[in-house]
């Protein structure tokens, strides 16, 4: 059975949907020896072996079907969301953040699964199901997705993640989950991995002072942008963050994005100016020769020309080395065709996937969704058992 809980009772968790959540169940009917029927019902993500009439029994359980009700329930407009989410962000903006589906689990390890460009979470829910399957993965761990409207730049949907993912370490502390929020896994697909090594490299005040002679507050930019930029720039990384995993991750752009469709479709995208307008000639008087190159571009700012292969803010956050206490790895399609180092997902090539001092990189026989690729959930699930003997 599905039990689906609403937001009744728990008004102080920040990552309930506003719509609740649905969670798998398995219902006994018990005749006791009176003849009274009691029924039980039991949360499989939890219980997998029952007491029952004096002996210990396996719970048959379903393990799908939460994930399907939720994607059913949140189908309606579901594909022309993603689209809008590119071309019209700004419409999306008050949905962006960090979701739990399940009632918050103290004794489990957030895993935080971000989403791609024109994408939403629910392309996470076949690679979690199978996972899941899996009873040590099931046990201790609870998935936390992330959603984002895909058009805004990267520094926006970012900051907000880092933000999120602070207030998740926050709220488990005072929640008794402490030990469990330090030890976050966080899976980023595609610009997902562009957000997720936003928050696992070493950037902190001093990176700022590589770009600019003001303080960040001094800045000739809308309030929006400084917010953005004292939380990448002012505010530590997340402690709690232990292990990152890249899938198809246009580390160095995508040559796609500078192509005539790439501009295209930039040209398409409708941001508010309070989100993106910088005065470039008061923004230049105030920046080091390094933030003139990095900062100085002309046309539209949004994820579009963050994806573009040779921008300046994109090589420069590449440079950038991932902070010591984060483990991370690499998932890279190549379409099946054995070509790499020359090869290819089809929207990423293997040159700016590649990540110089991964603990593991695994090339799979796919296209750019390599997060959805059977070879690549099975490491996924190797990933995360590593992850539980490395802190237990």
């Amino acid at each position: 059975m599905i039990a689906l809980h609403g937001t009744e009772g728990e008004h102080e968790n920040p990552f309930l949907s506003p719509t609740g959540g649905d969670f798998n169940v398995t219902a006994v009917i018990d005749f006791s020896e009176s003849g009274k029927a009691v029924l039980r019902f039991y949360n499989v993500t939890k219980e997998h072996q029952i007491s029952f009439w004096g002996e210990e029994m396996p719970l048959n359980i379903n393990l799908t079907a939460s994930y399907y009700m939720t994607a059913y329930r949140k189908s309606g407009g579901a594909g022309f969301s993603k689209i809008m989410g590119v071309f019209r962000p700004a419409k999306y903006s008050g949905r962006m953040g960090l979701y739990l589906e399940t009632r918050y689990d103290p004794e489990k390890i957030p895993l935080i699964l971000v989403h791609g460009l024109v994408s939403s979470p629910t392309t996470w829910f076949d690679p979690m199901n199978e996972l899941f399957a899996d009873p040590r993965v099931r046990d201790k761990y609870q998935a936390y997705t992330y959603y984002y409207p895909t058009g805004f730049p990267v520094r926006m949907t970012g900051s907000k993640l880092k933000e999120d993912l602070i207030r998740l370490q926050d709220y488990a502390r005072e929640h008794g989950g402490a030990e469990q929020a330090s030890k976050m896994v966080i899976f980023g697909h595609s610009m997902g991995g562009l957000l997720t090594a936003l928050n696992v490299r070493s950037i902190e005040r001093s990176t700022w002072a590589e770009l600019s002679t003001v303080s960040i507050e001094s800045l000739a930019a809308p309030e929006q942008i400084k917010k953005d930029y004292k939380t990448i720039f002012e505010t530590n990384q997340v402690e709690g963050l232990k292990r990152a995993v890249f899938f198809s991750t246009p580390h160095h752009g995508s040559n796609m994005a500078n192509a005539w469709y790439g501009s295209f479709i930039s040209l398409l995208i409708e941001i508010p100016s309070k989100f993106v307008q910088l005065d470039l000639v008061g923004m230049t008087q105030s920046m080091t020769d390094l933030g003139k190159s990095v900062f100085n571009q002309d046309g539209p700012v949004n994820s579009m020309i963050t994806l573009q292969a040779g921008n300046p803010l994109l090589e420069y956050m590449a440079e950038k080395p991932i902070i010591p206490r984060v483990t991370y790895h690499s998932v890279i399609g190549d379409r099946g065709k054995g070509d790499t180092p020359d090869s290819s997902d089809g929207v990423v090539p293997y040159w700016s996937s590649h990540l110089k001092g991964a603990e593991s990189e695994l090339i799979v026989p796919s296209g750019h969704s390599s997060h959805r690729n059977p070879e690549a959930v099975e490491e996924m699930r190797r990933i995360l058992h590593e992850h539980l003997d490395a802190y237990q």
